[in-house]
């Protein structure tokens, strides 16, 4: 007889009264009811608690080196939390246009260092120790992957960490930053 996996190990039928034992056993462990756990409330909040966003639309800047907000890629911290994040970014700018990139932070952090690292052989710039700093990338006429990196020992002010994008200098060729880019934070304390 082959095995069934909505019965127990003998096989044999559950009876009503041992699903429902089994089911309270099972929100008990998650520590709420499975009825909201459509909408992951169970999963942890503290350390080791992992975010993920990611940008809808593409963002094209054109002769501007304004920075702007890449909509969706950004994660919520409190006061006094530790994250880690890595953006995975596909993008596209000129050679004269090229990228630079800078994150938004809550005001006041301990410690905050990002920065980008990108394909073999198109050059990144150092690290940054300040929201609002810019990190430069070479840019190129073919699509590129990027990945920018950080690291946030937050201070009092709980908000929101925001990566933004713009030309490193102003030039009239689209540079752009696809949809489907995304962040993945992790909290460490």
């Amino acid at each position: 007889m082959a095995w069934d996996k909505t019965k127990p190990a003998n096989n044999a039928a559950l009876v009503s009264s041992e699903i429902r034992a089994n089911w309270t056993a099972i929100e008990a462990a998650f520590g709420a009811s499975l009825d909201t756990a459509i909408a992951f409330n169970f999963l942890p909040t503290g350390l080791g608690a992992w975010k993920f966003s990611r940008s809808t639309a593409d963002l094209t800047k054109n002769a501007s080196t304004a920075f702007s907000d890449v909509t969706g890629v950004s994660f919520t911290v409190g006061a006094s939390e530790t994250w880690a994040w890595l953006c995975l970014v596909h993008g596209i700018s000129s050679v004269a246009a090229q990228f630079k990139f800078t994150f938004t932070g809550p005001a006041a952090p301990t410690a905050v260092r990002f920065g980008l690292v990108s394909q073999t052989g198109v050059a990144a710039a150092t690290s940054q120790a300040a929201f609002g700093s810019a990190v430069n990338c070479a840019g190129t006429t073919v699509d590129i992957g990027l990945h920018l990196f950080g690291l946030l020992r937050n201070g009092a002010n709980a908000g929101t960490v925001q990566m933004q994008f713009a030309q490193q200098n102003s030039d009239a060729t689209n540079s752009k930053v696809y949809a489907e880019s995304s962040v993945i934070a992790v909290r460490f304390a």
